[in-house]
């Protein structure tokens, strides 16, 4: 598990694995913001 997690976290420091899963994640992290944002400003 750990070796796992390791190898993971590491990669996030190579430009290609970096820009292959923020572009996966960037479309649901969007959608999340813009919802989380207006909901914030209304209540926060």
């Amino acid at each position: 598990m750990w070796e796992r997690f390791k190898r993971w976290f590491h990669q996030w420091g190579s430009p290609r694995w970096f820009y292959e899963r923020s572009q996966r994640w960037s479309f649901w992290l969007g959608w999340l913001s813009l919802i989380f944002i207006p909901v914030g400003l209304t209540w926060g």
